[in-house]
C-alpha cells in the first residue's frame, strides 16, 4: 500500500495509521486489542486476513522458500 499512497503514523494526533489518498482524503486504520490495524467502514463488519491464516495454507518447504526470496 505504501508504494501507491503515503502512509503516516503519529501517536500524538491519533493512535492510528493514516493512508493519504490522491484526492486529499485520509483513511484511518485503528489498532485492535491485539495490535492488528483495521479500517472501520460505516460501522459494518470488516474481515481481515492475518499472516498466520495465510501461513497455515502452505507446507513448511513452501513457507521457507517464500522467506528466502
Amino acid at each position: 500500500m505504501k508504494k501507491k499512497y503515503p502512509v503516516t503514523y503519529d501517536s500524538t494526533v491519533c493512535d492510528c495509521i493514516e493512508v493519504h489518498k490522491a484526492d486529499g482524503t485520509k483513511r484511518a486504520f485503528k489498532p485492535s486489542k491485539k495490535w492488528i490495524f483495521f479500517l472501520s467502514v460505516n460501522d459494518d463488519i470488516v474481515f481481515i486476513t492475518t499472516l498466520e491464516d495465510k501461513i497455515n495454507k502452505y507446507t513448511v518447504r513452501e513457507h521457507l522458500n517464500a522467506k528466502n526470496l
